[in-house]
């Protein structure tokens, strides 16, 4: 499967709290106020990630995660931002082994599947797709991350390709720049082999024994 072919799930919870005692109070009845930073505080998702792009308000909905297959040494990790229309932006960087992968790095784009670091966006309803650029990201063994990007982008669709043959992704001389950062935290997409098996389960002992 291609490493743009992910399916990205973004969950949000809520949490609901009630109090009461033996002897209700009637309904009339004064009832002590409730402190306002008490009423107002609920706990931090600390796998929430904050994603701007420079120039437009629309707020994104964003993700990162670090994807882990067992006896792969490449590892990904994907950052994608999404609105409530159609705009997104994925980005896509590849390391060698875990051990290259937490800490910082400042690393270039490409042309997708022409490189290790890619990106493909939909922006007003018009497809782009990384040609050049660059980003800063710093992933830490605590579940944190943040980076900023400078992204040039070609406009359209890949070429088609012949029965058999790869999509071509060609360079664009029309370029568009995106810059953006993003700020939070990381999941783990990890996935272990069946004992004996080629076939992939989610989590699994090789997941339960990762250290970071």
């Amino acid at each position: 499967m291609s490493r743009l072919g992910a399916v990205l799930v973004v969950g949000w919870g809520s949490i609901l709290s009630a109090c009461g005692g033996e002897d209700p109070a009637p309904v009339d009845a004064e009832t002590p106020d409730t402190p306002a930073d008490e009423a107002t505080d609920t706990p931090t998702d600390p796998d929430a990630l904050d994603f701007d792009i420079e120039g437009r308000v629309e707020p994104m909905t964003a993700l990162a995660e670090l994807k882990i297959s067992e006896g792969e040494r490449p590892v990904h990790v994907a950052i994608t931002g999404r609105s409530t229309g159609t705009d997104f932006v994925m980005i896509d960087l590849t390391f060698d082994g875990l051990e290259n992968t937490i800490g910082p790095h400042h690393v270039q784009f490409s042309l997708p599947e022409g490189g290790a670091h890619v990106a493909i966006s939909s922006l007003d309803e018009a497809s782009y797709y990384s040609q050049g650029g660059d980003i800063d990201v710093r992933l830490s063994a605590d579940g944190s991350i943040e980076g900023t990007f400078d992204i040039l982008l070609a406009r359209g669709a890949p070429a088609p390709a012949a029965p058999g043959e790869p999509v071509v992704y060609s360079a664009s001389a029309d370029v568009t720049p995106l810059e953006g950062s993003f700020s939070g935290g990381w999941v783990l997409d990890c996935h272990s082999r069946l004992m004996g098996h080629s076939t992939f389960v989610v989590g699994g002992d090789y997941c339960d024994q990762l250290e970071f």
